[in-house]
């Protein structure tokens, strides 16, 4: 059961003004996601305890001072100035997903993209050309498609799992209990984090969850919107027309059966400053033109997406303000180095692909600076 910090914050909440920058702000989330994790660290981080603890992230128009185990968030002048670089993941191991959730030690469903759909970078292959011309209906198949059924909790019990079956060579050289990580993950919770302060309202009440064990904290989150069940029945149609883009993309039959919950999952190590995290994500598909067996890093790998057109100002705004953020924070964090864009329209036919270098993202990105409140932290009982 959860109890309440009996601490009180006492500063009171101070104005603050909200910051255009020309560009978007993606790299200064590195900096926010290290000051979120070194706070995590030192409230749950004791050696030899296990306790766990709460943050709690919400947008506001204000800025809170906070004290003891509470972030700091004062002025935007925090997440200004040049980006920090993550460098790049380390591939720790893999492991599949199969139709029922089980977790298979094997790479048996690391998806190859199909040659025909691989545009060259930022390029574009559109309907309008004589040749390489993209008509792909979403719609197709409709009827055949298993959704997804997974939850953040049995994701990160998959992770458990894995990491179970190779703690043996996990293990920290100095310690013969604590894992080689500072922290455990899905790259879920880091991207939510680092995305906090852009957010704005949208779809922004995220509970962090730490509990330390054996000196590594393992972290996971619960997101409001999502575990509503009005949400997700609203998300549907777009959550299908994704799965069934990846389809296409990997060269599927669209009339055949789609299993949404088939994933190919890779754990990489990364570190923010200081801080080590060891966390899993779902991959896409691989280029095989770049591709090596024994991989040691996600170069290879590409991350898709589709996209409704955005014909309206505010949407393409919202584009360069929120989406393009959200894939370059998913890019930084797996290492991965290319996104490829497939443009719909209202009816889910897609007409365009455009590979696109996440590198590149930040410049074409403008995003509103806005204040993350963090939430006091609470005790887990």
């Amino acid at each position: 059961m959860m109890r309440q910090d009996s601490r009180r914050v006492t500063n009171e909440p101070r104005s603050a003004q909200l910051h255009w920058h020309p560009v978007a702000p993606c790299a200064k989330t590195v900096s926010f996601c290290a000051r979120c994790l070194g706070v995590l660290r030192g409230a749950a981080g004791e050696e030899g305890v296990v306790h766990g603890v709460v943050l709690k992230l919400t947008s506001l128009r204000l800025s809170w001072l906070m004290v003891r185990n509470h972030l700091m968030v004062r002025s935007t002048g925090l997440y200004q100035g040049g980006p920090r670089s993550l460098g790049v993941p380390n591939v720790l191991g893999s492991y599949t997903i199969d139709s029922e959730l089980k977790v298979q030690f094997n790479d048996s469903m690391m998806s190859v993209l199909s040659k025909e759909y691989i545009p060259q970078d930022n390029e574009c292959l559109q309907a309008s050309l004589s040749s390489n011309t993209v008509e792909l209906d979403l719609n197709r198949g409709w009827h055949r498609v298993n959704g997804y059924t997974g939850t953040t909790a049995e994701t990160y019990r998959q992770l458990l799992q894995w990491i179970l079956k190779n703690q043996k060579r996990l293990k920290a050289e100095d310690s013969s209990n604590k894992l080689l990580a500072d922290f455990v993950c899905s790259r879920g919770v880091l991207k939510n984090i680092m995305l906090a302060p852009y957010a704005g309202f949208v779809n922004m009440d995220i509970s962090v969850l730490a509990q330390c064990f054996k000196g590594t904290i393992y972290l996971t989150y619960q997101h409001e919107a999502q575990e509503d069940q009005k949400d997700k029945e609203k998300s549907s149609l777009l959550e299908i027309y994704g799965h069934k883009f990846e389809q296409y993309m990997r060269g599927g039959d669209p009339d055949q059966v789609l299993e949404c919950n088939c994933q190919f999952r890779c754990v990489v190590k990364q570190h923010v400053n200081e801080l080590s995290l060891m966390y899993s994500m779902n991959t896409h598909g691989t280029d095989q033109a770049h591709h090596k067996e024994n991989f040691t890093d996600m170069s290879s790998f590409v991350l898709l997406r589709a996209l409704k057109e955005c014909t309206e100002p505010f949407k393409q705004r919202n584009y360069r303000r929120f989406t393009l953020c959200k894939w370059w924070s998913e890019s930084q964090l797996s290492g991965i180095p290319r996104v490829l864009k497939g443009t719909r329209s209202q009816d889910g036919i897609v007409h365009t692909l455009e590979m696109l270098q996440a590198a590149d993202l930040p410049d074409l990105a403008e995003v509103r600076l806005l204040y993350t409140h963090v939430l006091p932290l609470q005790g887990l009982g």
